[in-house]
């Protein structure tokens, strides 16, 4: 009687186990996109060459299609940086593959601007639960004339 229920008990936990395994890949975890939306956080400080915060530096981030000849514009959206020179920007809706270029200048024209360019994929370990998140896209951006 021992060993029937050993056995019994055996076979309950292993069903349970394919079961768990089964429901993971049923659910989809892990597949990017399946509800159709997917969004891009990029986060960042502005400093000066000497390391000093700067506030309220335009940052100007275009996201362009990787799959279109010409590539066009998908997503565009302008920021400020707070008073520790931080910035924060958030895209949301893109599917397929995107070349974006983010640009910090100073409006007062002082510094001079400074652009960086991030390849979206979709795909890496950048990319979970449908967000890219891509942190500390810094600038250090020099003074003009020097």
């Amino acid at each position: 009687m021992k060993r029937t229920l050993t056995h019994i008990f055996i076979l309950l936990l292993t069903a349970a186990v394919a079961a768990s395994c089964s429901v993971e890949m049923d659910l989809g975890i892990g597949k990017p996109g399946l509800d159709g939306e997917r969004s891009i956080l990029i986060s960042g400080q502005v400093t000066d060459a000497s390391g000093n915060v700067l506030e309220d530096i335009t940052i100007d981030f275009n996201a362009y299609s990787q799959n279109e000849a010409g590539g066009s514009t998908v997503s565009s959206e302008t920021v400020y940086t707070d008073s520790k020179g931080r910035f924060s920007i958030t895209a949301e809706g893109a599917q397929e593959a995107l070349l974006c270029t983010v640009t910090a200048q100073d409006k007062d024209g002082r510094y001079e601007s400074q652009t960086k360019q991030i390849i979206v994929t979709w795909n890496g370990p950048s990319f979970q639960d449908n967000l890219f998140v891509v942190n500390d896209c810094n600038f250090h951006l020099n003074k003009k004339g020097n």
